[in-house]
C-alpha cells in the first residue's frame, strides 16, 4: 500500500505571535507620529518666544506697557501705537528677563504701529508669513494682564474685517485668547511665521470674549517700511458720517438701495472744503463702487499721492 503522509496542520500560535507584534509595531509609530508633531510645534513656539519681548516704561515707576515682536533682521522691535503712548523710550524686556534700551522712532497712532530701535538686542526676527486661510490655527503670544510670554491658540475666524470705517485696514480675526497687555504680540501660522500683530479684543470688550483682531502681515509690513523710511503718507481725517443707503432709505428717497448716504459733514475738516453736503449720496469713489462706510477710505489708501478723490 502507499505510504500515507501526514502534515502537522498549521499552529495558531504563529499568527497571533505576528499579529501581536505588527499590532505593537502600528502602535509604537502612531505614538511617534503623534510625538514628533507636537515635538516640532513646541520647538517653533520656542523659537517665536525669543523673539516676542516685554515693554516697561523707561522710568522709576517701571510700569508694564504691553508686547512688541522683533522685527525681521532682529534691529527693530514692532508694537502699537497705544502701547507707548507718547513715550519718547522704553525699556524692552527679553525672554531671559534681559532688559534693553529701546527709543520709539515712528508712530502712526492712527493705524496704531509704533516701531523701536533697541541697542545691544541680537535676535534674528520673525520672518513674515503669507495670509492664512480661514480656518487656519493660529498661535498669539504676548504679556496679557502682565503675564510675561504667554502662548495662546486658535484659528482664524476672518480674514479681512475692517474695524473702523476712517482706517483702510482689514484684520485678521481669530479666537486664540487675547487680553489687556497682548497688544503688540505677534499672531503666528502653523509655520512659526509672522502672520500679523495682535491690536484689539472686540468693541466694547476690555477682556477677552473669543473675538481678536490683528494687523495682517501684509499691512503691519506696508505701514513699518513706511514708517521707518518716513514715506508713510498719514490716514486723512475726512469728517464724513456716512451710512449705507438701505432698502428703506432707498423707498423713502425713490432710488436705489445703492451707495453710501452722508449724515453729516464735519466742519473745518476735509470735506467741508468741498462740495459734499448732508444729505448727498456717493455711488463711486476712485472709480469704485461704495457700499460699505470703510469703501472711502480704502479708495483713498488706493491712490496716496492724489491731491484729490473724484467723486
Amino acid at each position: 500500500m502507499p505510504e500515507t503522509l501526514f502534515t502537522k496542520p498549521p499552529s495558531r500560535i504563529w499568527p497571533l505571535r505576528q499579529a501581536a507584534q505588527i499590532a505593537a509595531v502600528m502602535l509604537l509609530l502612531t505614538v511617534f507620529a503623534a510625538l514628533n508633531p507636537a515635538r516640532a510645534q513646541e520647538a517653533m513656539l520656542k523659537s517665536a518666544v525669543e523673539n516676542v519681548v516685554v515693554l516697561r516704561s523707561a522710568g522709576n515707576d517701571d510700569r508694564f506697557m504691553g508686547s512688541g515682536v522683533i522685527w525681521a533682521g532682529g534691529k527693530l522691535v514692532v508694537t502699537n501705537a497705544h502701547v507707548v503712548g507718547n513715550a519718547e523710550s522704553a525699556r524692552v524686556i527679553d525672554d531671559t528677563g534681559q532688559a534693553f534700551d529701546g527709543e520709539i522712532i515712528a508712530r502712526d497712532t492712527v493705524r496704531d504701529v509704533a516701531v523701536l530701535v533697541v541697542k545691544g538686542l541680537e535676535r534674528p526676527g520673525l520672518s513674515l508669513g503669507s495670509a492664512p486661510e480661514l480656518g487656519a490655527k493660529v498661535w498669539a503670544i504676548g504679556a496679557p494682564l502682565g503675564l510675561e510670554l504667554t502662548v495662546t491658540r486658535g484659528i482664524v475666524s476672518a480674514s479681512a474685517r475692517q474695524i473702523d470705517a476712517a482706517v483702510p485696514i482689514r484684520f485678521l480675526q481669530h479666537d486664540a485668547a487675547v487680553n489687556p497687555g497682548s497688544s503688540g504680540g505677534p499672531l503666528l501660522d502653523a509655520d512659526g511665521h509672522l502672520v500679523g500683530l495682535n491690536s484689539r479684543i472686540a468693541d466694547g470688550s476690555r477682556y477677552y470674549i473669543g473675538m481678536s483682531y490683528a494687523i495682517a502681515a501684509a499691512d503691519l509690513a506696508r505701514i513699518v517700511d513706511g514708517l521707518v523710511a518716513e514715506t508713510l503718507p498719514p490716514v486723512p481725517k475726512l469728517g464724513l458720517q456716512l451710512r449705507p443707503v438701505s432698502r428703506m432709505i432707498a423707498a423713502a428717497l425713490g432710488l436705489e438701495a445703492t451707495g453710501l448716504l452722508i449724515d453729516r459733514v464735519e466742519p473745518g475738516l476735509a470735506a467741508s472744503h468741498s462740495s459734499l453736503l448732508a444729505g448727498d449720496i456717493i455711488l463711486t469713489a476712485g472709480g469704485q463702487p461704495m457700499t460699505a462706510p470703510g469703501d472711502l477710505a480704502f479708495a483713498m489708501d488706493a491712490e496716496p499721492d492724489a491731491d484729490s478723490l473724484s467723486l
